[in-house]
Parts: C-alpha cells; structure tokens; sequence
C-alpha cells in the first residue's frame, strides 16, 4: 500500500528479523529490517528523519509491546549488500529501495507479525503514527 506522509511518499512490502550476538555469542538483541521504496514529492532535497523521538518510523511487537525507534535508515539496492551513500531524497524523482533498521531487544521473540508505523506530517501539526503490518522473514 502506498503511505503518503508529507513530501513523501513510501512503500513497504517486507520486515525481517535476525538475531544479533556479541563475539562470544551472546544474545545482543535483535534487528528488524524494513524493506520498501520512497520518494520524495516536496521541491527540496531532503530525508525523513530517524532520529530520537522527531523520528517518522516506529515499530512495536504486538505479542510483548516491546517498541523501537530507528536504528538507521538506508536509501539503494539491497540486493548483495549494494547500498549508495545517499542521505538525501531528490525531488519529483522515481521512488528508489528504502530499509529502515530496528534494534530490538534480547527479549524480543519475532512472531509472524509486527507492527510497523509511519508517522502523518504535514501542515506544521506533530505527527501521528499510522501503523502497517509487515511479516518478519
């Protein structure tokens, strides 16, 4: 489904999650990769942030209600590891790949769903997290 928030405009079409160990392999957590598209519509260069609490993205597992900010967000080809150093959307441009990383948890156990939100901007008003689902992988 096609999210609008702002100048931006995003597709989502996956989440995965893989355990994260230290290098004695001990549970450090684990990261949620969201997979999709964006572009940006507005007349500037500019990115969604992902920082701290002014970030658009949040997700939330519905077993535990254990939630996450971004970690980092990735514009580029995600298929074998290609990722261009990019921080910025161009305007009126075509949507190109999109991730945004998660860091979740030890406790975390992923189920078959988790709640992905993107948050509505616009208009100079805060923003409001509109969720979506996406099946970790």
């Amino acid at each position: 489904a096609l999210i609008v928030s702002g100048s931006y405009e995003f597709r989502f079409t996956e989440a995965t999650a893989q355990p994260e160990t230290d290098t004695d392999g001990k549970p450090e957590g684990w990261e949620v990769v969201v997979v999709g598209q964006a572009r940006n519509t507005g007349d500037e260069t500019m990115a969604p942030s992902v920082l701290g609490s002014d970030s658009v993205f949040a997700v939330k597992d519905p077993a535990s209600e254990l939630t996450a900010e971004p970690d980092t967000a990735e514009f580029g080809t995600t298929g074998g590891f290609t990722v261009f150093d990019r921080r910025h959307l161009a305007p009126g441009l075509p949507p190109i790949d999109y991730r945004v990383t998660f860091k979740m948890p030890p406790q975390y156990q992923p189920g078959t769903t988790i709640r992905f939100a993107v948050a509505e901007l616009g208009s100079g008003r805060r923003g409001r997290l509109a969720p979506a689902r996406g099946r970790p992988g």
